[in-house]
């Protein structure tokens, strides 16, 4: 009798849980999956000169959605208060490299609204982070690897009136970075 009570109670527990599980999807909007990595290249131009480009998309169902176009590029710590994408690039090991010379810009078809993107609910535009990188001739001959990835990207939401400003999560992030090259 006493097994039979328990079971009873882990049942109701399950249906409970999934109910819960149900309603989450349901009523509450979901914002950690709605952006993607569409896809990463690098190509070299010529013996110094290199394109690196990473595809991402932001759109939200229910949300008109706010994208950075200029990126900043950082040799050190991230600010989480910036409404600029922030980029770096990395060695094979990871460690960020300074003295890259180099020119990007976010490029998209999604119109311009002030200074950001501006996606409207259920519309869809892909983003491109695009950098021209121009090596020395010592930062060629050293013979580094040399890769481009993404550290910090804020987006804002709006719905009805209200804006919300948030972020790729740092542990999506580690996606949104190219292969590495060498030369």
């Amino acid at each position: 009798m006493k097994n039979s009570f328990i079971v009873a109670r882990l049942k109701a527990l399950v249906v409970f849980v999934a109910l819960i599980a149900v309603a989450s999807v349901a009523f509450l909007p979901s914002v950690s999956s709605a952006y993607a990595l569409l896809d990463q290249s690098v190509v070299q131009l010529n013996e110094n000169t290199f394109l690196f480009q990473i595809e991402y998309r932001l759109n939200y169902l229910n949300y008109d959605t706010f994208g950075p176009i200029v990126p900043y590029l950082i040799d050190g710590e991230v600010s989480t208060t910036s409404p600029l994408m922030q980029y770096s690039f990395v060695d094979e090991e990871g460690n960020k490299l300074s003295d890259i010379e180099n020119t990007s810009l976010v490029l998209s078809q999604a119109d311009i609204v002030g200074t950001q993107y501006y996606i409207a609910d259920r519309n869809s535009s892909p983003f491109v982070l695009t950098s021209i990188v121009t090596l020395s001739p010592e930062q060629v001959a050293s013979g580094e690897s040399l890769a481009l990835q993404v550290d910090w990207l804020p987006f804002t939401l709006r719905k009805d009136g209200e804006e919300k400003v948030t972020a790729v999560r740092e542990v999506d992030l580690t996606e949104f970075k190219t292969s590495a090259i060498s030369w």
